[in-house]
């Protein structure tokens, strides 16, 4: 249902301030693919491993020399 909700939005907005699909239609496949990862629980876990492999430089405990 939520789903829907979004989907009616976007057209009704994309009706009102004439966005064309032409322009935007390379981002179609980016945002269904997150929003299937965010609705599967997928986005999360993904968010923790990216988060932790980017910071695993930053985290290491070097005493001084």
């Amino acid at each position: 249902m939520l789903m829907a909700v979004g989907i009616g939005m976007a057209d009704v907005f994309s009706a009102k301030y004439n966005i064309d699909s032409h322009r935007f239609g390379k981002y179609v496949v980016a945002v269904v693919l997150a929003v299937y990862l965010l609705a599967s629980g997928t986005f999360r876990t993904l968010y923790r491993v990216a988060a932790g492999w980017f910071n695993q430089g930053t985290t290491k405990d070097d005493g001084p020399n």
